[in-house]
């Protein structure tokens, strides 16, 4: 498991290097940002902080979700900056995607109906952040993936892993995240700027 996050660690660790020479965007740098936020997600994880665990001694690492708090917002401030959403339409993106996060930290930590519940609400929340991007009439197809194929696949992982019904083992979950981790925070940056 340790080296999936210390490959978590080093990749991250390159794309914030290459993001923060090469990559400009008009505003401000959120491919350095959400690389660098990552780059420290994958540092908590390696190093067991902000992590509890299960009742069957496997380790939670709820951190994940609360530095996808602040990536996955600045990822949302690009992509509603691109489609020219209005300052509130903005906000209100962003702070259903906060809820979604802080909602997933907590569900990693709750059990039974408890989780079900707040994973519930979670989804619908992202159902909600999801709806006007996917709808917009200027969205890249490169976008739609993304969040279809992209993080559509975050909450079946979650299920799925010692934070849901311990279906798969954390390593298996820790390296499917990374692989989403390097699609939706590092690819996506290549994609929407080769389809722009």
């Amino acid at each position: 498991m340790s080296s999936i996050f210390l490959a978590g660690i080093i990749i991250f660790c390159l794309s914030t290097g290459y993001f923060s020479v090469f990559h400009r965007e008009k505003q401000f740098n959120t491919a350095f940002l959400v690389s660098a936020l990552m780059a420290a997600s994958y540092t908590l994880m390696y190093n067991d902080v902000l992590t509890t665990t299960n009742a069957a001694g496997e380790s939670l690492y709820w951190s994940r979700w609360l530095v996808y708090a602040l990536s996955c917002s600045l990822l949302m401030y690009s992509i509603t900056h691109r489609l020219n959403f209005s300052g509130k339409k903005t906000a209100a993106v962003i702070s259903l995607n906060v809820y979604v996060m802080l909602t997933g930290a907590l569900a990693s930590v709750l059990t039974g109906w408890g989780m079900l519940v707040v994973f519930g609400l979670s989804g619908l929340a992202y159902i909600l952040q999801v709806t006007p991007i996917l709808t917009h009439k200027d969205t890249q197809n490169v976008v739609k993936a993304l969040i279809l194929c992209g993080w559509g696949v975050f909450p079946i992982i979650f299920l799925l892993s010692p934070e849901g019904y311990s279906l798969i083992s954390n390593e298996i979950a820790a390296g499917i995240y990374l692989c989403l981790d390097i699609l939706t925070k590092i690819i996506y940056y290549f994609a929407v700027k080769k389809e722009a």
